[in-house]
């Protein structure tokens, strides 16, 4: 039971992050569709918005001072990419969603 609720804890995390993109592009045509503000399955969103901008997905890094604004440094640190998230949101859902009542 703890690993189906650390797996469904996961997933919801993985969903985040995919309407947190979402939402940093709202202003895109792309993302104000009926169907996108529906939309929380992760994949899904993450497929979308990679159409609409190849780069939309977030790096880690570090904003500095510059004497005309600010700069963005990305952080060399080890992060979760794009595919990394997709393949933990599609593993826990193999975890949750074991059939029917058929084929279990």
């Amino acid at each position: 039971m703890a690993f189906e609720l650390s797996c469904l804890q996961l997933r919801m995390v993985c969903e985040l992050i995919a309407l947190a993109c979402l939402a940093v592009h709202g202003d895109s045509p792309g993302t104000r569709s009926a169907t996108m503000r529906n939309a929380h399955e992760a994949d899904r969103i993450l497929r979308v918005l990679e159409t609409l901008n190849p780069r939309f997905y977030p790096e880690p890094g570090l904003s500095v001072p510059h004497p005309k604004g600010s700069a963005f440094i990305v952080s060399s640190d080890e992060h979760m990419t794009k595919a990394d998230l997709l393949k933990l949101y599609w593993k826990c859902g193999e975890e949750l969603h074991r059939g029917t009542y058929d084929t279990v």
